[in-house]
C-alpha cells in the first residue's frame, strides 16, 4: 500500500496571556491509502489541534506549528504555499468536524457553501455548482433540498447539518 499521509514529530503551540502553551508535542503517525485512522485521547489532549494543523486550518495567531512535517503523497504540506494547499484541501483531503453546525458559516446559506466547494475545487460555473449542491443535499435525503439550499445553518437540525 502507498503511504498517503505521514505526520512526523508535529509540534504546535499557542500564545496565551500567561505565555506559550505546547498543545501538540511531537505527534507522529502514518496512514496508508484505503485505511482508516482513529485518533483517541482525553478532552484537551490535542486531537482537534493536530487535525487542524494537518489540514492547515489552525487559527494563527494564537496557534502555530513550530516543528515537524506533514507529508501528503510525499509532499510536505507545511512548506507548501497557501494557494497550492487550498487546492489540495477539499479536492484530495477534507475534515469532518465534530460539531457540524460550527463548521458552517452562519451568515451564508448552506447551498451557497456547498456550491462554493464545486466552484473552487471543480471549476464549475455558479449555476452548475448550485445545481450540484442541491443534488448533494437531495442525495443525503434533506427534504425539499431545492428550497432548503437557501436556508442558513441555524435552520437545520444537527443531523441535517452533519449530512450536508
Amino acid at each position: 500500500m502507498t503511504r498517503l499521509l505521514e505526520v512526523r514529530d508535529l509540534r504546535v503551540e499557542f500564545r496565551t496571556r500567561d505565555g506559550v502553551a505546547e498543545a501538540v508535542g511531537g505527534v507522529s503517525y502514518g496512514l496508508d491509502a484505503g485505511r482508516t485512522l482513529a485518533v483517541l485521547g482525553e478532552s484537551g489532549s490535542g486531537k482537534s489541534v493536530t487535525a487542524q494543523a494537518v489540514m492547515g486550518i489552525l487559527d494563527s495567531p494564537p496557534g502555530r506549528v513550530t516543528g515537524g512535517q506533514v507529508l501528503f503523497r510525499g509532499r510536505d504540506l507545511l512548506t507548501m504555499g497557501a494557494q497550492e494547499r487550498r487546492r489540495i484541501r477539499g479536492a484530495a483531503m477534507a475534515m469532518i468536524f465534530q460539531d457540524a453546525l460550527s463548521a458552517l458559516n452562519p451568515v451564508l446559506p448552506v447551498g451557497a457553501q456547498l456550491a462554493e466547494m464545486y466552484e473552487v475545487h471543480r471549476g464549475m460555473s455558479r449555476k452548475n455548482a448550485w445545481r450540484r449542491a442541491v443534488e448533494l443535499m437531495d442525495r443525503v435525503r434533506i427534504p425539499a433540498a431545492g428550497q432548503r439550499a437557501g436556508d442558513y445553518p441555524h435552520q437545520f437540525s444537527g443531523g441535517c447539518a452533519s449530512a450536508s
